[in-house]
């Protein structure tokens, strides 16, 4: 009966979730489909931070709700994509200042996925003192049975998107991700700096 329940409950949580994102999304649609405006650059701020948003409220939920079809949590998934990505591993420090969570945050989702066995860590073999986190090849297969649905979700949703503007997208897009991991470093490291 309790696990019914719990089901129902997690199900519903979903729906809602769904309908957010599809409320969201009709928003980001309506807007897109008008001409941009000229704008003052803080208009232009606004109004990109807007366009931003709405492709994430769109693009996250898919995202997370196919890892979560694999068993994993948000914070856990991240990890994973973060080290996929850098097989030859990360400290956990360098790991909590993308996540912007403190190191022992980080600890307990780096404990959980140890202990289902999809990362390890190891000794760094240049300072003795440090521990570094690297994805196994159980958190590998994990991965690559995600990134083909992933993939896929994202050919459907850059079907309106000619091979020029993908390449003109991906540079813009590259310039703003170094601007987010610029601005949550610095913001990371005020935050230790005012702890210490």
């Amino acid at each position: 009966m309790k696990k019914s329940i719990a089901k129902r409950l997690i199900e519903r949580k979903r729906r809602i979730k769904r309908r957010l994102a599809q409320t969201n999304q009709n928003k980001y649609n309506k807007s897109a489909a008008k001409a941009p405006p000229e704008l003052d650059e803080r208009g232009l701020k606004y109004e990109l931070s807007d366009r931003v948003q709405g492709v994430s409220y769109g693009g996250v939920p898919l995202m997370i709700d196919l890892a979560q079809k694999l068993g994993l949590t948000k914070s856990r998934f991240i990890v994973l994509v973060q080290l996929y990505r850098k097989p030859e591993g990360l400290s956990i420090s360098e790991i909590s200042a993308f996540h912007k969570v403190r190191s022992a945050t980080m600890t307990g989702i780096i404990d959980t996925l140890e202990r289902e066995g999809q990362i390890e860590r190891v000794q760094d073999p240049t300072d003795r003192r440090k521990v570094i986190v690297r994805i196994t090849e159980v958190g590998r297969k994990l991965m690559e049975d995600f990134l083909p649905k992933h993939q896929e979700n994202i050919g459907h949703i850059l079907t309106g998107i000619t091979v020029e503007e993908r390449q003109v997208l991906l540079g813009l897009m590259q310039k703003l991700h170094q601007g987010v991991l610029n601005f949550v470093t610095e913001d990371h490291n005020a935050e230790t700096e005012g702890d210490a």
